[in-house]
């Protein structure tokens, strides 16, 4: 992956500004100030379970309180910096010195490695993001000391305080439109040359393929769309909504569109990408489009309305060599996600999914050269997992001892089905030491499978000798040849990924959903449709004086993982939050903080291939990774947490 795919990938964000940084707390030397203007962040913390990074690992597990502390941030001229620990029982208290009046964010993260485990997140329920949502910020405005009280760290690490239990020392005041910064325009990310936050990286290196951040030298182009608040009447509704249906406020609103140029702007034929219905119902701002935009070579006038997609280069061009299946979109074989020529990376096993009572089920179709056919079918849920309870990825069976405990059989529904546990010693992967471990399963073998319902069912101790998956396609395959509906659309998914796509036309960002059980379902729609050269398009929060804002979105998308024949699809949830803090008409410094976590925690099969320490190897020595089927989930978990700072200049 390239530093530019990784930077249209992830462009998440926390701010920090300017060239120097003061300490308070435990954080350094302070810098001077009046005792009156200190301000102290205090209240107590508690979590049942959280998934971050540790040590190198990724993991669900209940926090130990003790090991945290609150890092906080205050935007002073030089900023400031608090952090203090927490307490057993969860009470923190952090001191910013000089502090009353200016822009905090705070994060509470492990006081060794450093890694974030929840953000303090400030939730308007009064307000809505672009999509409907209520508006969330990492920063808010303080201007007195303040006790959030009892907070939680969610499942998606936030701790989310609500502005209006604060409402006392939150100051919401939006700035006058003569005060609010402009971030419009064409501007380059620089290296940050102040001193770094701890945890923090700076912009990389143009061709550093170590450095998962956005790139030193990379153009962006921003474009702020100036409006009003809007507020819905009765008759105001999704998909249907005019500005005679609510009330225009005289209050500013903005929004903020990234672009990687000009040219992909006009190339996606001047749209916004929503509709004024999008905008009025679910963001509440009344927009004055269209708006004139230019940067100095491409100019236009954008307006509401979908993109206009285009197919990239080496795209959509391939004729189906059967042509099986209904026509769906573009085309079966020709879609513009549909790399032409693309290829099989590796088998592709005869394998569906299926639900009895409570219970996913998979289920693969196991051949034998001189028997019948049988279905293995597992249910989701069982793995393999560590004396500690860590999920295990397990390769190397060839190489491990061990043996199983009695099996317990099944009845109702599952009747058929055996579960058991089995204990092993050995190196689960080629090159890790020697452990012990348990892997636990509930399976059956059954003679019959009609898609839907599994039907005569094998004894227990059914000798499976013999029996291996049996192959819909083979590795390296043309996609374009496979009947299968799902399994060709899989195989041109899995091609897609791997594609680097360039260029300034309008190309579709495309998900996929890998448990969809028909074509027509396989393809996303993760919100608003987007092109790869538009990072995001969202609200602006602005501070009261207008020198700072935040941005922020996010994003769902689902990989399939397998071990074996076990196959589990697991969904990820990207977010994104931009702060921006001014330092000249043409310099801001940006903080930026990814975010990327598991949905499904609760799978195994997911957890234990969110983090795989070959995926990151280079046997080829040719500076990339070498990767592999189940290394995609890896790559977008593997950036949560990192923390980059820089600068943009115009």
């Amino acid at each position: 992956m390239t530093t530019k795919m990784k930077l249209v990938q992830a462009m998440m964000a926390l701010l920090v500004g300017t060239t120097l940084v003061a300490c308070s707390g435990g954080g350094g030397d302070s810098a001077a100030s009046t005792t009156d203007d200190d301000l102290t962040i205090s209240g107590s913390l508690s979590s049942s379970f959280a998934m971050h990074k540790m040590s190198g690992e990724l993991r669900t597990h209940a926090i130990n309180l003790s090991d945290l502390e609150i890092y906080a941030i205050a935007f002073t001229v030089p900023p400031t910096i608090g952090q203090a620990n927490v307490g057993a029982n969860g009470s923190f208290s952090v001191e910013l010195e000089g502090a009353k009046g200016s822009q905090i964010m705070a994060v509470f993260r492990d006081k060794t490695s450093l890694v974030s485990v929840g953000t303090v997140t400030f939730q308007d329920t009064s307000k809505k993001d672009m999509d409907g949502n209520p508006q969330e910020s990492s920063s808010l405005t303080l201007t007195d000391s303040v006790n959030l009280g009892s907070l939680s760290i969610s499942e998606e690490g936030k701790v989310v305080v609500d502005v209006q239990d604060i409402a006392s020392v939150a100051d919401t005041t939006p700035p006058a439109a003569s005060a609010a910064m402009d971030l419009g325009g064409n501007w380059t990310i620089a290296k940050y040359t102040g001193t770094l936050p701890t945890g923090y990286y700076t912009a990389c290196t143009q061709g550093d393929n170590d450095c998962h951040g956005p790139a030193d030298g990379e153009n962006l182009f921003l474009i702020r769309l100036s409006g009003n608040e809007f507020t819905p009447g009765v008759n105001c509704t999704d998909g249907s909504c005019t500005e005679s249906e609510g009330t225009v406020s005289s209050t500013p609103a903005y929004g903020l569109s990234f672009w990687s140029d000009a040219a992909s702007i006009a190339a996606c034929g001047n749209k916004v990408g929503f509709t004024e219905d999008d905008a009025l119902f679910q963001g509440r701002i009344a927009l004055n489009f269209p708006q004139a935009y230019t940067d100095g070579t491409t100019s236009g006038n954008l307006g509401f309305g979908g993109f206009v997609f285009t197919a990239p280069t080496g795209f959509g061009g391939d004729d189906c060599d059967n042509n099986p299946g209904p026509q769906v979109g573009n085309g079966i074989c020709n879609a513009h996600w549909m790399a032409t020529g693309a290829k099989a990376q590796f088998s592709m096993s005869e394998c569906s999914r299926i639900t009895i009572g409570s219970n996913n089920v998979g289920v693969c179709t196991m051949d034998h050269a001189t028997s019948a056919d049988v279905y293995s079918a597992h249910v989701e849920g069982g793995g393999c997992f560590t004396s500690t309870g860590k999920p295990l990825m397990v390769d190397n069976w060839a190489n491990i001892t061990g043996n199983c405990n009695s099996q317990t059989a099944l009845t109702g529904d599952m009747t058929g089905f055996y579960s058991g546990s089995c204990t092993y010693t050995g190196a689960p992967t080629q090159g890790a030491a020697s452990q012990t471990f348990t892997c636990t399963w509930t399976h059956g073998n059954f003679d019959t499978f009609d898609g839907t319902t599994l039907s005569d069912p094998k004894a227990q101790n059914f000798n499976m000798s013999g029996y291996t998956p049996k192959s819909l396609v083979n590795a390296n395959a043309d996609c374009k040849t496979i009947e299968d509906d799902m399994t060709r659309y899989r195989c041109y998914a899995n091609a897609y990924w791997q594609t680097d796509i360039s260029g300034n036309g309008c190309y579709k960002r495309y998900h996929f959903d890998w448990s969809a059980t028909s074509i027509a379902n396989f393809v996303q729609t993760e919100g608003r449709d987007k092109p790869k050269n538009n990072h995001m398009t969202e609200k602006i929060m602005y501070t009261p004086d207008g020198n700072g804002a935040v941005v922020s979105s996010k994003e769902h998308s689902s990989v399939t993982v397998r071990s074996g024949s076990l196959e589990s699809v697991c969904e990820v949830e990207t977010g994104m939050v931009l702060n921006f803090k001014k330092v000249t008409s043409s310099q801001v410094i940006v903080d930026m903080k990814r975010l990327a976590r598991l949905v499904n925690t609760s799978d195994p099969n997911c957890m234990a291939n969110a983090k795989v320490p070959k995926c990151e190897e280079d046997a080829n020595n040719d500076g990339h990774a070498d990767g592999g089927p189940n290394c995609e989930l890896h790559w977008r978990l593997s950036e949560n947490g990192q923390n980059f700072m820089f600068y943009l200049n115009k």
